[in-house]
């Protein structure tokens, strides 16, 4: 599930950045979405904030990745390492590699993640400090509007515990409802 065998023409590209202060965003092309820290999460680190993103275009692109590899580009290498290993210590960032494992497994893709210098990052670094108009002048061939980040994903990348909890799996249910 993890990797793809084969690196077809196919395969899908996911550019995803977070600041520390505002929020975080990802773009897929034509699509896009960005979004502000939730409260509980405003403190958090800069790994847990670089890795939400991604989790976050999973359950929103998911869908349209069936039977490919998805290759998060991503400007932290400590996140880049913790996705090609589907593994941490730390709890919450393991939290989110499992719901990341629990989307692929879902909507049937495969994904690795690639080291992108932050320079190289730049739509997806205007995405997480809430430049939109920025970003839409930089990239007239995507979408024009955001995709709605429903509340429920917010809620979800927040927790990093309750994993039988009958409120855990309602929560998770939700983010797999086409938008």
């Amino acid at each position: 599930m993890l990797s793809n065998p084969t690196n077809s023409p196919e395969d899908v590209k996911v550019f995803s950045d977070a600041s520390s202060s505002w929020g975080g965003g990802a773009l897929c092309f034509p699509k896009w979405f960005a979004f502000k820290w939730l409260p509980a999460l405003e403190s958090t680190s800069i790994q847990v904030k670089e890795l939400i993103p991604v989790v976050m275009a999973a359950a929103l692109f998911g869908r349209s990745w069936k039977g490919k590899l998805v290759v998060f580009s991503v400007d932290n290498e400590a996140v880049v390492y913790i996705l090609n290993k589907t593994h941490s210590r730390e709890s919450h960032l393991m939290y989110l590699i499992r719901l990341l494992v629990f989307y692929a497994a879902h909507f049937d893709f495969w994904f690795r993640a690639e080291h992108i210098r932050g320079k190289s990052n730049s739509l997806a670094d205007v995405l997480s400090r809430d430049n939109i108009n920025y970003f839409l002048s930089q990239a007239p061939h995507f979408h024009p509007q955001p995709l709605s980040v429903p509340p429920s994903l917010l809620l979800l990348v927040a927790l990093d515990k309750e994993w039988t909890s009958t409120s855990w799996m309602e929560l998770f249910r939700n983010t797999l409802q086409p938008a």
